[in-house]
């Protein structure tokens, strides 16, 4: 958990219009409920780094980019790769945790890296080549480009009536499974 006070310490030093932007969208620091939708991660006036630490490593979830609060019905959550949209104050904290006060040297990410696609993109003013590592069997990892995994998964699962038909036989679980699918596909 990150004191409002230590957070206020990385805050300032960033560029003026990068403040007044977040804090228009999150609200002031540590991040305050804006119409209704509470602020990110904050609990108790500090902010919270979804993480757990052993020994030297630090194992966190990745903040959510473009979300607060408890639900995600379109009406709390703001477009997830829009370039123009700041980060939570949750989102920052976090980095900045991982970088001035546990002093990492390397930070691997495991996930969908939209948000980093978006970055590179928008940085290079170009498209990027993504890529898929499919780890599954340690025996046989396969590289694909991110295209081809989304065929891949579409065609094997989603446009897959022995799947959907399996999915269905689960009831809400099978339909919540089907729509965490095609979330982490299709973003």
């Amino acid at each position: 958990m990150i004191t409002k006070e230590h957070y206020d310490e990385w805050f300032i030093t960033l560029d003026t219009d990068v403040k007044k932007k977040m804090c228009e969208t999150w609200g002031n620091p540590p991040g305050e409920e804006i119409d209704d939708v509470a602020a990110a991660m904050v609990y108790d006036n500090k902010i919270v780094v979804t993480g757990v630490q052993y020994s030297n490593a630090v194992i966190c979830v990745q903040p959510k980019r473009g979300c607060a609060g408890s639900r995600c019905d379109g009406q709390v959550c703001k477009i997830l790769h829009d370039p123009e949209l700041p980060p939570t104050h949750q989102y920052l904290a976090t980095y900045r945790w991982i970088e001035n006060d546990f002093k990492a040297d390397v930070i691997v990410h495991v996930g969908t890296h939209g948000g980093l696609t978006t970055a590179a993109k928008e940085i290079s003013k170009s498209e990027v080549s993504t890529y898929y590592g499919d780890t599954r069997d340690m025996d046989r990892v396969e590289i694909r480009t991110l295209a081809d995994e989304i065929r891949r998964i579409a065609r094997t699962k989603l446009l897959n009536p022995k799947w959907i038909e399996g999915m269905k036989r689960h009831g809400y679980k099978g339909a919540g499974d089907m729509s965490k699918r095609i979330g982490r596909i299709y973003g």
